[in-house]
């Protein structure tokens, strides 16, 4: 297997492995990943405040939409 570094200065997101290693998690065809350690929700899909700076998706449609350069 390949193996790939990360860029100086990137934090890899832990990968949690539950009763099913090697299942992903997600709903349908719809499966969900982090770049990012706790950028997803946990328990919920639409929090009021999320982290980095992101919006929810109730604005856009998207799962998350970064801010907008001014």
């Amino acid at each position: 297997m390949t193996r790939h570094d990360l860029p100086q200065g990137m934090v890899r997101a832990p990968s949690h492995t539950g009763p099913n290693e090697g299942y992903m998690p997600g709903f349908g065809n719809d499966f969900e990943t982090e770049a990012l350690p706790d950028a997803l929700p946990q328990g919920m899909n639409s929090p009021q405040k999320c982290n980095y700076g992101l919006y929810g998706e109730q604005l856009s449609g998207t799962a998350f939409t970064a801010p907008s350069h001014q």
